[in-house]
């Protein structure tokens, strides 16, 4: 038993560790996001799975997140420094932790829901529940609608209609062999 509660507790760490060192600032690009969910899901699933244990819903997202910010301390910025009470700060720090966290915590918590549900339910444990039976499902249930609708969110491209005239458009602007002058 204590063998599977650390095994569980070191795929988070590990995949904390590697998060923050392959993506410090969180995912920048669709792929990066996709792989932060797909394997934060896993990584949760098998936690919980090895644990059988319901606490691993805030467990693992715990230790992934101490495992980020400790390999994070080497950085210097706006998104991984400490965070600051301002305008600009708030921002920072949902466009940083927050868009990592959304993208990997929550991952990490249906993951380890679903992982533990479905092990206690092999393994024919009757549930110790303070929490009706019904109520644990639909809150669960609802957190993986939202895990479903923040990568769809992330997958789908932004899409807006071209502005005539204005300076992002898609074509160059400058005839090949132009340079820009001061």
């Amino acid at each position: 038993m204590r063998a599977r509660v650390l095994l569980a507790s070191m795929l988070p760490l590990i995949w904390g560790a590697a998060a923050g060192w392959w993506t410090p600032r969180g995912p920048g690009t669709v792929g990066a996001a996709l792989v932060s969910v797909a394997v934060s899901l896993a990584v949760g699933l098998a936690a919980g799975w090895l644990s059988r244990s319901r606490w691993f819903m805030l467990v693992a997202p715990v230790i992934f997140a101490v495992a980020v910010e400790l390999v994070r301390l080497r950085l210097r910025g706006p998104t991984v420094d400490r965070p600051h009470l301002s305008g600009f700060g708030v921002v920072a720090l949902l466009a940083g932790r927050g868009v990592h966290g959304l993208l990997s915590l929550l991952p990490l918590l249906v993951g380890a829901a679903y992982g533990a549900g479905l092990a206690r339910r092999l393994d024919a444990v009757p549930p110790r529940r303070p929490v009706p039976r019904r109520l644990g499902r639909i809150g669960v249930g609802l957190l993986a609608a939202l895990l479903a609708l923040v990568t769809v969110g992330a997958a789908v491209p932004g899409r807006t209609a071209p502005i005539p005239g204005g300076i992002a458009a898609s074509t160059p602007s400058t005839p090949p062999g132009a340079s820009w002058a001061c």
